[in-house]
């Protein structure tokens, strides 16, 4: 696609106004999965008033609600927390060179269903999004993967086949004397608290995280079952089951652990390994 100066502000004005790219005789629902990875956005319009009627003027709509389509999924895409500092839609407007990483992301949607109301008064057309394959792969700009810290010195530990926190209900916000919920983003980054003043340490963020899994699979799968059941390709059959002692960030995007958890990912390669290639579960409410 040729990119011209005129769509590169109109884009951005889209996102300045969010929902501005959807008719005002529209209505969205929008679902973020998590736990699959998986954005689902429902786009309803009332049927035209151009003289078409019945099935005419439903295949009339539908074709006018794909056409609008990349518009309001790249003002919905927006939304999408990357990490604790930014969304989406405010690091493009920091960096408004990455527009056209947004756009594609918005074009590459599936979709997957397109019918009429039962009372044959609008039509629907529901898109499907890969928040890691099409959304995360965008705006991951490393090309190594950095080193995770090691510690010094043997630590008596075993090696595990994935890593799942429980970072359900309010935990304490690091830095403040307030509690937050953890907030769900495409690039997480893992803390811990180191010697006795409990200094925070970074033990991995996106850029200890190898490039292509992250932008296939994402840093980490979130669900609210304690157990994580379907989530066996992330862990495997022992994981390091680690408790939340805290979350971290502008948006509490970050978790926050203890130096004894962190010590036992830090022993050995193979459990570096597993945050490196995203073997993260987070159980959250």
């Amino acid at each position: 696609m040729v990119r011209q100066t005129a769509l590169t502000t109109f884009l951005i004005a889209c996102f300045v106004t969010i929902a501005g790219a959807a008719p005002d005789h529209d209505t969205t629902t929008t679902h973020l999965d998590w736990g699959t990875g998986t954005m689902s956005l429902t786009i309803e319009r009332t049927l035209g008033a151009e003289g078409a009627t019945g099935p005419a003027a439903v295949s009339q709509t539908q074709r006018a609600i794909r056409r609008d389509a990349p518009q309001i999924l790249f003002s919905t895409l927006a939304d999408v927390r990357l990490d604790s500092l930014h969304t989406v839609g405010t690091l493009i407007r920091e960096r408004e060179e990455y527009v056209d990483r947004l756009e594609r992301a918005a074009r590459s949607a599936t979709m997957v269903d397109a019918r009429a109301t039962r009372d044959l008064t609008a039509a629907r057309v529901t898109y499907s999004v890969d928040l890691h394959g099409s959304l995360a792969r965008e705006f991951v700009f490393h090309t190594r993967t950095a080193p995770i810290e090691r510690v010094l010195g043997w630590v008596a530990h075993t090696d595990y086949t994935g890593i799942l926190i429980y970072a359900a209900g309010e935990l304490p916000l690091f830095g403040t004397n307030t509690a937050a919920r953890v907030e769900p983003a495409l690039f997480p980054s893992i803390h811990y608290l180191r010697g006795p003043q409990r200094l925070l340490h970074l033990l991995a963020g996106p850029y200890h995280m190898d490039p292509q899994r992250l932008a296939g699979e994402g840093a980490a799968a979130y669900t609210s079952d304690p157990q994580a059941a379907g989530h066996a390709d992330r862990l495997g059959i022992r994981p390091l089951r680690i408790q939340a002692a805290g979350v971290f960030g502008t948006a509490p995007t970050d978790i926050v652990i203890t130096e004894h958890d962190a010590r036992q990912i830090m022993a050995s390669e193979h459990n570096r390994s597993l945050l490196r290639d995203g073997r993260l579960v987070i159980v959250v409410d």
